[in-house]
């Protein structure tokens, strides 16, 4: 699991960041959605600032859910990190189950590696574990 201490600094090291974790969201109150790390969680108004992460993947569940912000969007932990400056960030619309959620992110960095861009490489990671799963489903990206 990941420990908040061990993210790295993106204005030290401009790299993309995978972030393996548990995480939930509170559709009605705002600012609630969070993710335990190993050393304790992390709300959505507390994620430390990414400014040069080209891209942050999010393997947790319900990481692209929150509150409804009428107009916009759902008050998120994808959301809250493409506001403080990720370029993407590839979430969850539900729940994964646990031994799913690292077969995606697995094949997703996989195609990453073979130089295939981030929608892409989602897509092509989602169809190879479709026959093992519906949860593959949950996966989405979002650029900021």
């Amino acid at each position: 699991m990941t420990q908040l201490s061990k993210i790295p600094d993106p204005r030290d090291d401009p790299i993309t960041s995978h972030i393996a974790c548990h995480a939930e969201a509170t559709k009605f109150a705002r600012g609630v959605s969070r993710m335990q790390l190993a050393d304790g969680w992390l709300s959505s108004q507390d994620l430390p600032v990414f400014l040069h992460s080209p891209l942050v993947f999010l393997s947790a569940c319900e990481t692209s859910l929150g509150s409804l912000i009428p107009g916009l969007a759902r008050e998120s932990l994808a959301l809250s990190l493409l506001r403080r400056g990720v370029g993407a960030v590839v979430s969850t619309q539900w729940t994964v189950r646990d031994d799913m959620a690292p077969l995606v992110s697995r094949a997703f960095w996989q195609h990453i590696q073979k130089g295939e861009n981030p929608p892409r490489a989602l897509w092509l990671a989602q169809r190879e574990v479709q026959p093992l799963s519906t949860h593959f489903a949950a996966f989405e990206i979002a650029y900021g």
